[in-house]
Formats: structure tokens, C-alpha cells, sequence
């Protein structure tokens, strides 16, 4: 392929003149001349392949363009030389082999034929290189489909405009549309995901998107999609927990028996027949010595529950003593207050006691409470030997009914049908008991911390301590609490019932605790707020409406006389005080109010004093001489027969009086300085 020198100077970046210059001085190899308007009517072509790297590959990037709908996400540019040199050699090679195939097939050649004897000379030519037919078609196509640099290494990739994650031939926007599809727990099919994107990037324009085979390949490779975040976004929490996440990798052998139980719920995967000829699946509650795998107890009912519970536990602890920890579900039946003593704070993961409530089992056998991660089959060693149970024991039976619908067999219903072939409830429960005794607890295990010993065996050799209680104070603790209770006339109520006791009738309006057996309702048990036990009250047996017998009277005079009592004893008490009048209670209270206004702060001395003269303070004062001048006129005519001595004696008084008022002035003036704090 030869240039003209005006394309060399653009492609290299120089002088037309300094290409001719390069030109003349065999820089570019051989040159040859065409007819044209240059000096002498020839023009100067170099030889492409003879210019720099740099200018070829500029070159054959503008001239071999892709199609339109692939996307290259990076430019010639963005590759090291030697990859650039590649790319052009590739590009050599395929144009060589073109021309020959033209020539052969101009020679009367078949096309196959001509491709074939063309790639052999090509590969001639090339001797230190691969080159085939398969390779000529090959990278024909690439340079179709994605130019020059298509064939250019991607090892030379000096940068990448591709976002990191991303694959390099497919556009970003296509890619992440397919991840938000296909990572999601409704688990679309690759299939799926690829028809919509491919759908989507024609509208889009997002260029062409690679094959099928090409998006699983992508799938796959940790470098576009981490295998960790493939489980956690399409098969969901828990999948990434047992899968992916660590755990904590426990020794068993670390343990002696009866030092951790762990406890929990199963529902047998076996149907079992009814005496009312229903058919149910029962449920086991029990209780897992975690050194030897021994059922140290357990229950079987058809609705598990707090109740089953306390049963299984309380079997567990008669037959083989106390545990120093459990390990349990974080349920509402486990952590129920009665039992392990109230909820778990998720922030701190342990138990929140309340002690207004009744103190809970464990609390009273000074048991230490576990609670498993919820959902994690690890945090739990009962939950595989669960599956021991299921493996051998369920799938026995002939309404073997299967953990789900895959594991199902399809004869069940038809099993079903025919109830001869359910085993009863009460037999089933028989019947594990002895597969438990016979065949589990003797059969020699390979497990973890087992050593091919079974678990009877194992739990006898690492038996160090056993905890007992009594069985009265195991009996006690066995009761439930449905809360506190208020001690009324007939004691207090439960279940639309009154029990009550001579003892309780001290505690009358206060609070207690009651706690009672499911299977006695007879009596119940009463203890205060620290649940301290106090009495047993018994139900109170109601009377004939006229009648009643000797025994009811003699309890009635009895809890009476407890309940007065206290009135006696107060009223006693109070005599003895010394009363307290209301003159002696007016007394003390003139007494603080002086105390209080002695402690109180002085007002401050005013600066200006003012008499307020109200408006009728001259008009007394007019009406007061008025008074005084009629008296003297009244006087005077009395007559000549009053003497000198007598208007004298008037005129004295009159002076006495006008005197007094001005005393009488001042004092008021002084008490009312004083009042206001004035000194002077």
C-alpha cells in the first residue's frame, strides 16, 4: 500500500518537504513514481509499512474502521508499541494472503483451493509466525468487525477507557443491565438475561453485544463477577452465610457431658395417624448433650411450644441432672420469660432479665443461656444430627412424606388412602423411643470428636459431674407464670377462678407472683415480686346459697380474722399517740410563718418618702374648723351665765385636741417611715 507524501506528513506529524526529504535519503525504503502533478509529471508514493509504527497504525486505524454496532471501548492510541506492531504484521499477513487468493483464483483456481495455497506462502513468508487457513478467516473477521485493533494484543493495553469490572467488549451500560437481572433471587436464567439485553442495546445503541457462550464465559471469571457476590444477590442471605462466610471451627473434645446441651424444634417429615383419623406430621422437641450427641430428653407433640419446652427439659434434668449451658434458639418459645428469662437485645445478644417477673428457669439452676445465630444450621450441632434422624429413621416409613416437594415420592398420596398403612400416633412415639434406645444410642459414630464410639459410649466416658435437684424443687420450677396478681377480698384470680389461703390475706392490694401446673388447677402457687415463695392458695370452693358446711365456715372466721388483724393492731397503735389539736396545728403555723418572715430579705430604702393626700383630705380638714367655730358660737349663747372660765376651759380643750392631731400626724408619719425602713 503506497501514500502520497502529503498523507505521510499528516500521519507522521511532519513537513511535506521533510518527508520527501526522509524519502530521497532511503529513510522509507524504496519509493516509486505515478504519473500525476508533480515535477516532471511524476508523483512520489511511499511504501505504508515502511513509515514508523505510530503512522501505520494511525493509518490503518482511520482505513479499516469497525461496524457501526461494535462496541470498542479503546483506540489504537491506547496500546505500547509492540502491540501496535503486531496488530500491523496481522494486518500484513491478511492483505498478503487477499492478493494471492485474487491472483490464484485469476489463474483459474478454485476459492478454497487458492485461501489454502495462499496461507501456506503467507506462512512462508512468515516463517517464525502461526498461520493458517483457520487463523486467515479468523482474523479477517476481526479486522471486520472491530478494525486494527482487533488484532492488536490486549497485553499491550497501555490504559483502558473499560470501566474496572467490565469486559473489555461489551458496553458498560449493556453489562450492568445484565448484573441487575441476572443478581437477583428470582434467579433468571443467563438465556433470559441476554435476550433482554441484547433487545435493549439495539434500541439503545449500545453497539453489538457478544454471544451467549461469550456472557456465561463472563459470568464465570472472578475478574466481572465475584463468586461471593453471585450467592449473596441471587440465592439470598442465609446462602451467603453457610457458603461464603467463615465460621468458628469448635472442638467438642474440649467438652466434658452434661457441661452444653443445645436445644430446638423438628418437625418429623413422616405423616402418622390420629385418633380422630386425621392425619399430622409431629414435631420433636429436644434437647442434645453437644460432647456425645445423646438425646438426654425430648417430647413429641403436634404443636411445639413453651410447654414442650419445659416438659422436654425437665425430663432431661430428672434423667441426667443439669447442664452448666445451653445453647438455644433465639425464638420467642426460648426466650420466654419463664424460661430463659426474657428476650434477647440484638445489639447485645444476651438475655434482658426482668426482676419484677418470675425468675426463669435457667436463672435457678444457674444456667448460663446461648443463643444460636438464628438460621445457621453451624451455630446449632443438633441441626445435623436432625438430618441423622431423617436419614434414619423417617425415611423408614411408608408415609415417608419428604422435606420437600423434590423429595416427595409420587405413591404418597396414594399411600395415603389406605390408612392401614399410617402408623398411629401413640405407636410412633413408642417406636422412637426404642429406636432411640436400640439402634442411635448404640450405634457406633464417625463424626467429629466421636472416634467411632457411640454416643452412650461417649457420654459415660465424659461424664465428670452431674447436677441434680430435688423433685419437689424441680416440680416447682416446672410451673408457669402467667404474671403478677393482685391480692383482692378472695385472694386472687386465675382463669375465671379465686384461690386463696389464710397466709395470703396479709397481702391484701399488693401484687404477687402466681405461678401454676397445666395438668392442677387445683391450687397454685403465690410468690412476691423477688419470687420468693410465700404460700400455696387453693381454689375456693363455692358454698350453698343458704347453707354452709362447718369446714368453709371455720376457713371463712379464720381468713377473716387474718385480714383484721392488722386493723387491730394499727388502731392499738394509734391510741397510744398524743393528739393533735387545731390550736396546737394554728400554733406551729405561726410559728413557720414568723420563721419564714424573719428568713426573708428586707426591702430596699427608698430615696423619696410621699404622704398620699387623697382629694377629700382638705375638705375633712375644712369641716373639722367648721365643727370647732359652731362649737364656740353655741357656746356663746348660753349666755352671760357662762363665765370666763368656762370658754377658757373650751378654748383648752379645742387647743388639746388640735394639739393631739399633730402628735397623732407625726406618729403616723414615724410608724411609716419605720414600715419603709427610714432612720432619720
Amino acid at each position: 500500500m503506497f501514500l502520497d507524501t502529503g498523507t505521510v506528513a499528516e500521519l507522521c506529524g511532519i513537513s511535506e518537504r521533510a518527508v520527501q526529504k526522509n524519502a530521497n535519503n532511503g529513510k522509507y525504503g524504496q519509493v516509486k513514481y505515478v504519473e500525476g502533478m508533480g515535477r516532471g509529471g511524476q508523483v512520489m508514493k511511499i511504501n505504508l509499512f515502511n513509515l514508523p509504527p505510530e503512522a501505520i497504525a494511525r493509518h490503518l486505524a482511520q482505513e479499516e474502521k469497525p461496524d457501526d454496532d461494535i462496541y470498542i471501548p479503546y483506540s489504537v492510541g491506547d496500546f505500547a508499541e509492540w502491540a501496535r506492531e503486531e496488530g500491523i504484521i496481522k494486518k500484513k499477513m491478511v492483505d498478503l494472503a487477499d492478493e494471492l487468493i485474487e491472483e490464484f483464483m485469476a489463474e483459474g483456481m478454485g476459492k478454497t483451493k487458492a485461501t489454502r495455497k495462499a496461507c501456506k506462502v503467507v506462512k512462508a513468508s512468515y516463517p517464525d509466525r502461526p498461520f493458517s487457513t483457520k487463523t486467515y478467516y479468523r482474523d479477517k473477521k476481526i479486522l471486520k468487525e472491530e478494525g486494527i485493533v482487533g488484532l492488536m494484543d490486549r497485553r499491550g493495553l497501555k490504559k483502558s477507557s473499560t470501566p474496572e469490572g467490565v469486559p473489555e467488549n461489551i458496553n458498560p451500560d449493556a453489562w450492568w443491565l445484565f448484573l441487575k437481572l441476572y443478581l437477583t433471587e428470582n434467579q433468571l436464567s443467563i438465556s433470559e438475561c441476554y435476550r433482554t439485553v441484547k433487545t435493549k442495546a439495539k434500541i439503545e445503541g449500545w453497539g453489538k453485544i457478544p454471544s451467549e457462550r461469550t456472557m456465561r464465559r463472563y459470568v464465570k471469571d472472578p475478574r466481572y463477577l465475584k463468586p461471593q457476590v453471585k450467592i449473596a444477590l441471587r440465592e439470598g442471605k442465609t446462602a451467603f452465610k453457610n457458603k461464603v462466610l467463615p465460621y468458628i471451627e469448635r472442638d467438642r473434645t474440649l467438652l466434658k457431658s452434661n457441661e452444653v446441651w443445645v436445644g430446638d424444634h423438628r418437625q418429623f417429615d413422616v405423616f402418622v395417624l390420629m385418633e380422630d383419623g386425621s392425619i399430622k406430621a409431629p414435631w420433636l422437641t429436644a434437647w442434645l448433650d453437644m460432647r456425645s450427641s445423646v438425646f438426654v430428653g425430648y417430647t413429641i407433640t403436634l404443636n411445639p411450644n413453651l410447654n414442650t419446652i419445659m416438659e422436654s427439659f425437665g425430663r432431661a434434668i430428672e434423667e441426667y441432672g443439669a447442664p452448666e449451658h445451653i445453647i438455644i434458639d433465639n425464638g420467642k418459645d426460648y426466650r420466654a420469660k419463664i424460661f430463659a428469662g426474657g428476650r434477647v437485645k440484638e445489639s447485645e445478644k444476651k438475655i434482658s432479665y426482668d426482676q419484677d417477673q418470675a425468675t426463669s428457669m435457667i436463672e435457678a439452676l444457674k444456667i448460663t443461656p446461648h443463643f444460636a445465630i438464628p438460621f445457621n444450621a453451624r451455630a446449632k450441632i443438633i441441626e445435623p444430627t436432625f438430618k441423622i434422624v431423617k436419614d434414619t429413621f423417617d425415611r423408614k416409613f411408608k408415609t415417608f412424606r419428604g422435606g420437600n416437594v423434590q423429595e416427595r415420592k409420587e405413591s404418597l398420596e396414594d399411600i395415603l388412602k389406605d390408612k392401614s398403612n399410617i402408623i398411629p400416633f401413640e405407636d410412633f412415639k413408642e417406636t422412637f423411643a426404642k429406636w432411640l434406645d436400640v439402634d442411635y444410642h448404640e450405634r457406633p459414630q464417625t463424626g467429629e470428636a466421636m472416634n467411632g464410639k457411640s454416643p452412650r459410649v461417649v457420654y459415660k466416658n465424659n461424664l465428670k459431674k452431674t447436677r441434680w435437684i430435688s423433685e419437689k424443687d424441680l416440680a416447682f420450677l416446672m410451673t408457669k407464670s402467667p404474671g403478677t396478681r393482685k391480692v383482692r377480698r378472695n385472694g386472687i384470680q386465675l382463669f375465671n377462678q379465686n384461690y386463696t389461703s389464710p397466709e395470703l390475706a396479709q397481702y391484701y392490694g399488693q401484687d404477687v407472683i402466681v405461678r401454676y401446673k397445666s395438668d392442677d388447677l387445683t391450687k397454685v402457687y403465690i410468690c412476691d415480686l423477688k419470687d420468693n415463695l410465700i404460700c400455696m392458695a387453693y381454689a375456693i370452693e363455692k358454698s350453698h346459697p343458704i347453707f354452709a358446711d362447718e369446714k368453709q365456715m371455720k376457713e371463712y372466721h379464720s381468713m377473716r380474722k387474718k385480714i383484721e388483724q392488722p386493723v387491730k393492731e394499727f388502731k392499738e397503735h394509734l391510741v397510744q399517740v398524743k393528739e393533735y389539736t387545731l390550736e396546737d396545728q394554728l400554733k406551729d403555723k405561726e410559728k413557720e410563718k414568723r420563721r419564714r418572715m424573719q428568713a426573708e430579705d428586707p426591702v430596699d430604702n427608698p430615696k423619696v418618702v410621699e404622704l398620699i393626700k387623697p382629694d377629700f383630705h382638705d375638705s375633712l380638714k375644712k369641716m373639722d374648723k367648721q365643727q370647732n367655730k359652731q362649737a364656740r358660737e353655741s357656746a356663746a349663747t348660753k349666755g352671760q351665765d357662762d363665765n370666763i372660765t368656762e370658754l377658757f376651759k373650751m378654748f383648752t380643750e379645742e387647743q388639746k385636741e388640735k394639739i393631739d392631731r399633730e402628735k397623732q400626724k407625726k406618729q403616723d408619719m414615724k410608724e411609716l417611715r419605720k414600715a419603709l425602713g427610714f432612720d432619720f
